[in-house]
């Protein structure tokens, strides 16, 4: 097996395989499963049946709880997948590839993260999916906060170059938030300045709006203390008993359940 990685083109995350898969301390994440599946593809002569099972479905349990929605059926696929994770697992002691320090063969399975598994889907469904506990925005900030700005740096010296980076970087951040606030209040200010320009020529507008209804239906106009107020309820049920073909359709003015529609405009169709 080693043989064959050792022959593969480098694969991202990892920066050769001249000494094979084998001599891997710790294999996780969404790249590292890829490589996982590409283990078990290469391993289906070497490895026992039970062994691939038991490694096939821990990785589906690791895929199917990282997903954004979850459902009861993906619950009852989770638990499936690390049921049969369970009932499979002895395979891999029994092959003697479950080794811990000095290459010594572990014969029992007294690990609390695969403890923790048994917990999964109890909190998804009193808590939701496991999503929303990730710590990838935390070892993220670790980009951020200290590899972006080591290479930044001159490679010596690299806590003062660090820190002085993150304070010039921080100034910039509060120096595009005070403009981009002082740009917003005079957007603001420039909104408001037009709304009165607007509210100064409203009555005139709601008169030109009137204009367009028949003098049958002025008499819906309530004229309030600050501008008019037309009943297009009242109208609308009038037009609706009005003799067909009396009437030009489609309505310019119609009510659906609570709402009433009035078009300002001639439509097209």
């Amino acid at each position: 097996m080693d043989f064959r990685f050792s022959v593969l083109q480098p694969v991202t995350g990892f920066r050769h395989f001249a000494e094979g898969i084998t001599k891997l301390k710790q294999v996780m994440g969404r790249c590292q499963q890829d490589i996982q599946r590409s283990i078990i593809a290469v391993s289906a002569d070497v490895a026992p049946r039970g062994v691939l099972i038991a490694v096939r479905t821990l990785m589906d349990f690791h895929y199917l709880v990282q997903s954004p929605s979850i459902d009861d059926n993906d619950l009852v696929r989770i638990s499936a997948a690390l049921n049969e994770f369970h009932a499979n697992k002895d395979s891999i002691i029994d092959a003697g590839v479950c080794r811990g320090k000095g290459n010594k063969v572990i014969n029992n399975w007294y690990i609390p993260k695969l403890e923790l598994m048994q917990s999964v889907v109890p909190s998804i469904r009193n808590s939701g999916v496991t999503a929303q506990w990730s710590a990838d925005v935390t070892e993220h900030a670790h980009i951020t906060e200290i590899k972006d700005p080591a290479r930044s740096s001159n490679n010596n010296n690299y806590d003062p170059q660090i820190c002085r980076h993150l304070d010039r970087l921080d100034k910039c951040l509060r120096f595009e938030l005070a403009t981009t606030l002082l740009d917003e209040k005079q957007n603001v200010k420039a909104l408001a300045d037009a709304a009165g320009s607007h509210m100064d020529n409203k009555d005139t507008d709601d008169a030109d709006l009137d204009d367009d209804l028949p003098v049958e239906f002025l008499s819906t106009i309530q004229h309030g203390r600050s501008r008019p107020i037309t009943n297009h309820f009242a109208i609308a049920q009038v037009l609706q008993h009005k003799p067909m073909g009396s009437v030009p359709l489609p309505l310019r003015l119609f009510v659906v359940g609570h709402t009433t529609f009035h078009l300002a405009y001639k439509p097209s169709i």
